[in-house]
């Protein structure tokens, strides 16, 4: 197990371009359940809470990719990784988006761990705002690729 806190290497570019598909998939799945959690939809809970899950883990998931540097494991995949420097991506993006720290806690201790601390949360607590993590996402993904240097840009052809 990586431990954490230790040092960073940076990779090659064969090493980033083979991690790409990877970091496309999060992409796609995230902006793939959004699309299904349509509030016009019919409600089938069990459908739902899948569609809620999947979408909200691959925030989470996303979320540290672009922000997760301060905790950061050696084998942990993150946007800085793609850029010249880890500075240059820090001052690419946007300011911290608060709504999506929490998220990423809610996930942590809501969905992704079976924790006490689901017994606590309010019943008006529990919804997500779905159409506010698109967007918060897409800008933020919107920034990174503005940040990637063309030839690495060309390795994201879905990104816009």
């Amino acid at each position: 197990m990586p431990i954490q806190g230790a040092i960073r290497k940076r990779l090659s570019d064969d090493e980033l371009k083979a991690i790409v598909p990877h970091v496309q998939y999060e992409m796609d799945v995230f902006f793939a359940a959004a699309q299904l959690l349509d509030p016009n939809l019919p409600e089938d809970w069990k459908l739902r809470s899948l569609l809620i899950e999947g979408f909200t883990l691959h925030a989470r998931i996303l979320f540290l990719f672009f922000y997760g540097d301060e905790k950061a494991r050696p084998d942990d995949v993150l946007a800085e990784d793609f850029l010249d420097s880890p500075e240059t991506w820090r001052r690419a993006r946007p300011r911290f988006p608060k709504p999506l720290g929490v998220l990423a806690v809610r996930v942590a201790k809501e969905v992704a761990h079976l924790t006490y601390a689901r017994g606590h949360v309010r019943q008006e607590e529990k919804g997500w705002d779905i159409r506010q993590i698109v967007e918060l996402m897409s800008l933020i993904i919107a920034r990174f690729a503005k940040a990637l240097p063309p030839e690495r840009r060309a390795w994201f052809p879905r990104l816009k």
